[in-house]
């Protein structure tokens, strides 16, 4: 409005200098204008007076500098408006004014800067700016000034952050949160590979939460895990986990992200519950086992001085168990090839006296591929089970001819399962680091000679229980253990398949069934290679 005023101003100026020029130019005196000359007497000519005409030539300049100067003085105002216009935006964060800037990218640059700021003040972690919704009102106005200043401080006081995290939970409980579902799985997969590397592995190619519960049936197996392999071999079939797991995106607290070496630690770690246990008469390690419910393999681990699977009434035992937050499950399929023994056949050849005997073929052994079905949890043995026996090569048996008059009670060296319809429910070897020195076998009650023999001793022994050992008079004998009752008497000769007890729980028994042993030349064998 400056401008209009100056513009008024020289109006004023350039009227008052016209008056000025016309009160100098118009005589003062308007009668001595008027006066007729004194010596004009002929003729009077009509004259325009000398101060009009400069009046009015004067008055056109002053129009004339006027319109000039009114021209200008609209042009300076219009520049000057123009230079003191400006836009300007108002900023809404959530539909509420903060305040004014001079241009939104200042706004995005603010935004920007805290983004780096939170990167960099938590590296590897994915952090959320919190702005809230902004928009934008812009206006144009002369003299119009923005407070960019007080508003983008006003606009960073408000911002808030967060950070995504992923969070491992176990049947609905958050274990811990780490940066990323890549390293929650990373951690699942770690856990598996513990137990089972070769199928962890094959599980977690794609490395998703889905893979880990996985079974060999749905993938390609190894060249190393065919089905007709003759080779020792174990296989992962299936592993995953007990409990319910899962992975979720958490928004969190930065500190509360913990690095994949951390939470696997915790989750391994777990808890552990000290226990203690004073042995009872008439215990075992087994009925110890079943009873906490924990795997034999804890017992021996925690007590090296047990030596024979032998316990006393008295002695302290350890039972404690590490109880991971995560239960890793796995089944195994263990492929065992194991030597048939060479069949001794006798031929009576009424011709030989009693005792004496003739080979008139040499055998040889033969071999079988027994496959058993493992399930275990974290790395423990749980169960067991004969799935199939496949004979690779048969046995060629060993001829004997003997004589008419041999005595009931000599082994013909093949025998026979002890038990009718049996289902093996322990194999011989290796067990918990301790050797299972025979097999336990369920089916019927009925106890039967396995071979002809003569019975060595009937009574109870430490661990057995009531016990039958057969003596089968060519090298070999058998054990019954775990009897409920014995039906026949040291000095008896049996035959094959006679009867000779039930099938008990007695000694050091897990539950109902028959321990039976074969010794050849008083060393135990594997009785799977006999039968």
């Amino acid at each position: 409005m400056a401008g209009f005023g100056d513009m008024s101003r020289m109006k004023e100026s350039v009227t008052k200098l016209v008056d000025k020029l016309v009160s100098k130019i118009r005589p003062v005196d308007s009668k001595a204008v008027n006066a007729e000359p004194d010596i004009q007497t002929d003729a009077v000519i009509p004259t325009t007076p000398l101060w009009r005409k400069k009046t009015t030539l004067l008055i056109g300049g002053a129009i004339i500098l006027l319109t000039t100067a009114g021209v200008i003085g609209v042009q300076q105002y219009n520049e000057y408006r123009a230079n003191n216009t400006f836009e300007i935006f108002h900023v809404y964060q959530n539909g509420t004014i903060i305040g004014s800037v001079d241009s939104k990218d200042l706004v995005e640059k603010l935004i920007a800067d805290e983004q780096l700021e939170l990167a960099n003040n938590n590296p590897g972690i994915n952090m959320v700016l919190e702005t809230g919704e902004l928009t934008y009102e812009s206006e144009t106005a002369f003299k119009l000034y923005a407070e960019t200043d007080a508003t983008l401080s006003a606009l960073e006081q408000s911002f808030t952050s967060h950070a995504v995290g992923v969070a491992v939970v176990v049947d609905g409980k958050t274990l811990g949160i780490v940066k990323d579902e890549a390293a929650a799985v990373n951690i699942l997969s770690r856990l598996q590979s513990e137990y089972a590397p070769s199928l962890a592995s094959a599980a977690s190619t794609t490395r998703t939460i889905e893979s880990l519960s996985f079974n060999a049936n749905d993938a390609k197996k190894d060249e190393t895990a065919k089905e007709d392999s003759d080779e020792p071999s174990t296989v992962v079939t299936e592993i995953g986990f007990v409990e319910a797991v899962d992975v979720e995106n958490v928004n969190t607290d930065p500190a509360k992200i913990l690095d994949e070496e951390a939470l696997y630690s915790t989750i391994v770690d777990g808890s552990t519950k000290p226990t203690k246990y004073i042995v009872q008469k008439g215990d075992c390690v087994g009925c110890i086992a079943f009873k906490f419910g924990i795997s034999e393999q804890v017992i021996y681990e925690n007590n090296p001085s047990i030596v024979g699977d032998k316990i006393t009434a008295g002695d302290e035992l350890d039972l404690t168990v590490r109880m991971p937050e995560i239960t890793v499950k796995s089944t195994e399929e263990t492929v065992e090839i194991e030597e048939i023994a060479i069949p001794i056949q006798y031929v009576k050849n009424d011709e030989i006296r009693e005792g004496e005997t003739k080979t008139i073929q040499t055998g040889s052994v033969g071999s079988q591929k027994l496959t058993y079905s493992i399930y275990k949890e974290n790395g423990y043995i749980l169960t067991e089970e004969l799935i199939s026996k496949e004979v690779i090569v048969e046995a060629v048996p060993t001829i004997i001819e003997k004589g008419t008059m041999v005595i009931a009670g000599i082994g013909s060296g093949q025998f026979a399962y002890p038990v009718s319809n049996s289902r093996l429910s322990s194999k011989y070897g290796s067990r918990w680091g301790r050797t299972h020195k025979g097999i336990d076998l369920t089916g019927d009650k009925n106890i039967k000679a396995a071979d002809a023999g003569i019975v060595e001793f009937v009574g109870t022994k430490n661990g057995y229980g009531n016990t039958i050992i057969i003596d089968h008079q060519n090298g070999y004998k058998t054990l019954y253990g775990h009897l409920k009752s014995i039906g026949v008497s040291k000095g008896d000769k049996l035959s094959q398949g006679d009867s000779i007890g039930v099938m008990g729980n007695t000694g050091r028994s897990t539950g109902v069934h028959l321990h039976f042993e074969i010794l050849k030349n008083g060393s135990n064998v594997n009785p799977l290679s006999y039968l």
